[in-house]
């Protein structure tokens, strides 16, 4: 609305210059490492609202606070007996049923629709729902599973209600043990590394396309290269992602995504937007999802929700439009998300210490090839969707990295290497790095120049492009030198 950029720093100036009165909503404040100070805008004009489950923000406020708590009975048996789409006048024993299940549940909204929804889909009826939820919590209580679960605060769950309520319902998902359940189950622990909000389905659903098409390309080479390229194959290590992404090409099927995504939906634990392509989760949602993951299983679901995401992008970005420009922009919250909860490491090829004879080596060490390729790969993405989103600090550090490790592995002459290298010169040029950026574009020709010769096409082009980093840097001589 105001014409600038979409950062922080942009919607506090916007508010700062505004004449009318404004009010802020920052919702779910929960992380307790927020800087709360960055939100406040130094002018009088507005007004700040927050919602947070941390108390000690409380401090921040100049104007009071005030504690949100269970709804009051009345409300609470309305807001269950309509999920459950039981209409009034109700008679007598489903109001007892009814009641007896809000209590239990503390009169929390999010714990009473949980349970109205496993209702109102058939799993339990009305009177027999706090039998069953009595005996999850007592064999739950028993196990000592997540008994010492902590919140998203830092401290002990004070409503463990809220915790049993999910569980109860995933425990009917859990319980079908079929292949569309499992396939909940992981996706489940996948998105509880990202962002909770604006969650795209397409993550898997471009994942999943990708993967076929790669897996038809191999199918449709000759024999022989087949036959080479099943051989290497063996050497490559397992990618860590969940099923739905490792099946064969012929039972890749998006409707397996949509089936586990329903069993999330109709248990509560998502919601839909209004369009059907993204969901979110609650953040309290979101912080159960996490924490009902076993702390030693916690690096390896973070990995998976990294590959994930590395999936849905191809390489080189062949897709143009908007659309496709708006998907990887939207990946960049649950990349930040995902890498803050487990750093991913990213190692420069100069660390490995493989030795001079580099390619004799990496030669009998297919593996550690595989995984190297792998990570200049990622680290490749990674520098794509940063520069997407306008962040060229990151994307530079990215991309420089795959661009290293790339010329160590294969040489300056390959045209993975100029692609790189023609990436990052935009980039720098982008942040102002002016002299860097030149330097880059004049490496690329001169690599043409000897590689492919003074007349080749595509040593013309790079040319052309020095021609136009030099005219705008104002070096009009040597852009006319290279343009003649």
């Amino acid at each position: 609305m105001g014409g600038l950029e979409a950062t922080e720093v942009s919607g506090k100036h916007f508010l700062s210059q505004a004449r009318k009165n404004w009010l802020l909503i920052i919702d779910n404040a929960d992380k307790p490492d927020l800087k709360f100070e960055n939100f406040i805008v130094p002018r009088e004009r507005g007004h700040i609202l927050v919602t947070t489950r941390n108390p000690s923000l409380q401090r921040q406020g100049n104007v009071g606070s005030m504690e949100v708590k269970g709804l009051k009975q009345r409300d609470a048996l309305h807001l269950l007996m309509k999920v459950v789409d039981i209409i009034p006048p109700w008679d007598l024993s489903s109001e007892t049923a009814a009641n007896e299940i809000i209590k239990t549940l503390g009169y929390l909204a999010l714990t009473v629709i949980q349970a109205g929804n496993s209702i109102y889909n058939k799993i339990y009826n009305l009177s027999e729902y706090l039998g069953f939820y009595r005996r999850f919590l007592k064999n739950r209580q028993r196990r000592k599973s997540v008994s010492n679960t902590e919140d998203i605060i830092g401290g002990k769950v004070e409503n463990n209600d809220i915790y049993s309520a999910f569980d109860f319902s995933f425990q009917h998902i859990v319980s079908n043990n079929t292949i569309p359940s499992q396939d909940t189950v992981e996706i489940l622990n996948i998105v509880s590394f990202y962002h909770f909000d604006n969650i795209r389905v397409n993550i898997f659903e471009r994942g999943m396309s990708l993967k076929r098409s790669q897996l038809r390309q191999y199918l449709t080479r000759p024999l022989r290269e087949g036959f080479v390229q099943a051989i290497i194959s063996r050497f490559r290590p397992p990618r860590a992602l969940p099923r739905i992404l490792k099946q064969s090409a012929d039972d890749m099927h998006p409707l397996y995504i949509r089936e586990a995504l329903r069993e999330l939906y109709s248990s509560s634990l998502i919601t839909y937007e209004n369009d059907e392509q993204s969901f979110s989760l609650h953040p309290l949602v979101h912080a159960w999802a996490r924490d009902r993951i076993p702390p030693m299983e916690k690096s390896l679901w973070a990995i998976i929700s990294f590959h994930t995401l590395m999936a849905s992008i191809p390489l080189p970005p062949m897709e143009t439009g908007e659309s496709h420009t708006i998907f990887r922009r939207s990946l960049i919250p649950h990349l930040n998300e995902c890498l803050e909860a487990y750093p991913i490491e990213f190692r420069e090829f100069s660390r490995l210490h493989i030795g001079k004879y580099r390619r004799f080596t990496l030669l009998f060490q297919p593996t550690l090839l595989f995984s190297i390729q792998e990570m200049i790969q990622n680290a490749a993405k990674c520098g794509i969707l940063h520069a997407e989103k306008g962040d060229f600090s990151k994307s530079v550090y990215y991309l420089f990295l795959a661009k290293e490790s790339l010329v160590t592995l294969l040489g300056p002459n390959d045209a993975k290497i100029i692609n790189t290298i023609l990436g990052l010169a935009s980039i720098l040029w982008d942040l102002g790095h002016l002299k860097e950026a030149i330097a880059l574009q004049e490496q690329v020709v001169e690599s043409q120049q000897r590689f492919l010769g003074p007349d080749y096409r595509k040593t013309l082009l790079a040319m052309d492009s020095l021609s136009h980093y030099f005219w705008l840097n104002r070096q009009y001589y040597k852009a006319l030198q290279l343009q003649q």
